[in-house]
């Protein structure tokens, strides 16, 4: 069964570390693996679901990987 990664300050601190995201971008990371979805995320954070989208974009160009489904596999992997 799967168990979404801890969230908060540290587990996006790793990311920046490991994949050289940015504070946002691994807010969004995040936001992901736990099951948000962009609308939430762009609303939660008040920022345009574009902007959203496009840091999203960021995030799996920066991990690897070209589905949603594959950042929660790499991420949760990671057990950061």
């Amino acid at each position: 069964m799967y168990s979404p990664p801890e969230s908060g300050p540290e587990s996006e601190r790793a990311l920046t570390r490991l994949y050289h995201l940015t504070e946002a971008e691994a807010r969004v990371a995040v936001a992901l693996v736990n099951g948000a979805a962009p609308a939430d995320i762009a609303r939660r954070h008040q920022v345009a679901i574009s902007t959203v989208r496009s840091q999203i974009r960021a995030v799996f160009d920066k991990c690897g990987v070209s589905k949603h489904v594959d950042l929660v596999q790499t991420l949760a992997a990671l057990r950061y």
